[in-house]
């Protein structure tokens, strides 16, 4: 039930969000050496969205630990840019 739920509210704002335009990696990050996340920008008509992957390691082949997406990233990469300019 909990993918089923996932899937349709997926759906529906992905529907939302217009016609898909591509991704890109936006980063990834070694939690630890058996735990790993990748994000991922995906772009869409009105705007983009995120998408998280984290996959784990508990002997010797990966999984799919956890799956999330969001549409709010502006604080995040308002902090990126902010980071960039100080650096500058």
């Amino acid at each position: 039930d909990d993918i089923d739920n996932l899937k349709r509210q997926l759906l529906g704002a992905i529907d939302l969000m217009g016609e898909y335009r591509g991704y890109g990696l936006l980063g990834t990050k070694d939690i630890q050496s058996d735990l790993v996340m990748f994000d991922y920008l995906v772009k869409y008509d009105r705007q983009p969205m995120r998408f998280r992957f984290m996959f784990y390691r508990p002997h010797k082949d990966w999984m799919l630990y956890s799956f999330s997406y969001d549409d709010a990233i502006d604080d995040e990469l308002k902090e990126l840019v902010k980071g960039t300019y100080l650096h500058h």
